[in-house]
């Protein structure tokens, strides 16, 4: 059998097309995405989000999320963390990158890199997911922390052999100071409330307010639903079973 190739010129035009069609895809997708986010569908007493656009709101595939931990007796209570999340142009089909621009003392986040593990965001990503996926499991982390993804040992270790005392160790760093040989922000509610995540920030432009657009806001408190909606479980739940035991 005989396949018969068009020329170069044929090839390329169905290669560019091919390309804006998926580039096209991903921009709706992730219209559609934030659009959820706006309507603010999910709600949870444990955790506010706040998200901004770093690079303006015509650049969509660059997110600031700032995740503030509400939870009462958990290890990050009262925790600010700030993420930059990068959308891929094959998005839906590969998940977002997420780097933690905060330093945080957690088993799934490198502590040096700021590079974050979850099983979703690698081999357990489906097309299905979303962006409100990624950010709920971000918030479950830090409410529920497990060791099934590490990237930091030694913290991993702590949650698995000494859960309160890793929970100790988490709330002084959250005090800032040098731990490990490494600097740890001090975190508040004003910088939550209040002060604009400055890194990655390069060209920040002002976000578009609600009543100029019904997609999206300058500042939104995005709240988790019940895990079961979203059918994402915590990683682990070691420090759940060690805390209610």
């Amino acid at each position: 059998m005989k396949v018969k190739f068009g020329n170069d010129d044929q090839i390329s035009s169905h290669l560019l097309m091919m390309n804006h069609t998926r580039s096209d895809l991903t921009s709706l997708r992730v219209r559609k995405d934030i659009s959820e986010l706006a309507k603010s569908k999910f709600s949870c007493q444990h955790a506010q989000t706040r998200i901004d656009f770093p690079d303006g709101i015509e650049n969509m595939l660059h997110l600031l999320v700032t995740i503030r931990i509400l939870d009462d007796d958990g290890p990050y209570r009262n925790g600010n963390f700030t993420f930059y999340i990068e959308i891929p142009k094959t998005y839906p089909f590969s998940p977002p990158n997420v780097t933690s621009l905060t330093r945080a003392w957690h088993p799934n986040i490198d502590v040096i890199t700021g590079k974050v593990m979850l099983s979703i965001l690698g081999k357990d990503w489906r097309p299905v997911l979303t962006i409100n996926t990624v950010l709920l499991a971000l918030q479950l982390i830090f409410i529920e922390p497990g060791i099934d993804t590490i990237l930091n040992k030694r913290a991993s270790e702590q949650l698995k052999q000494d859960p309160q005392s890793f929970c100790d160790q988490v709330q002084r760093m959250l005090q800032g100071g040098i731990f490990y040989n490494l600097e740890f922000p001090k975190h508040s509610s004003e910088a939550f409330l209040n002060t604009m995540p400055s890194l990655r920030s390069r060209n920040p432009k002002r976000t578009l307010l609600r009543e100029e657009s019904d997609i999206c806001a300058d500042f939104w408190e995005v709240k988790c639903s019940l895990v079961e909606e979203c059918n994402i479980e915590p990683a682990c739940g070691s420090w759940k079973r060690a805390r209610h035991m």
